[in-house]
């Protein structure tokens, strides 16, 4: 059992570590239900910051335990939310301009 949460760890600590360094790069991390992520929303040890996620609690997120903040998932299920999440290089990004002010109303 002790290698289970070992590989699991090791697998959220690589997850967390590469969301922080996209974060650090400017790069714009949305979440599988839309919402965008701070750097300080995500902590590789002790709690996110305003409610984001920490690697402790990916750990404990399966079948027969339950982590902090009272989230009871899978961690397969887990997985696939991050795989669900999407990362844009902010210089790919277009501004967005109102219709008004390109001349059409």
């Amino acid at each position: 059992m002790g290698s289970v949460y070992a590989a699991r760890a090791a697998n959220a600590r690589r997850i967390g570590e590469r969301l922080i360094a996209q974060l650090e790069q400017g790069y714009l991390v949305f979440t599988h239900e839309g919402e965008m992520l701070k750097r300080e929303d995500v902590s590789l040890t002790g709690f996110g910051g305003n409610g984001g996620l920490t690697v402790q609690q990916v750990v404990y997120m399966d079948e027969d335990r339950e982590c902090d903040n009272g989230m009871h998932m899978p961690i397969a299920e887990f997985d696939a939310l991050f795989r669900d999440w999407r990362v844009v290089d902010p210089r790919h990004v277009k501004p967005f301009v109102p219709a008004a002010s390109r001349g059409r109303v």
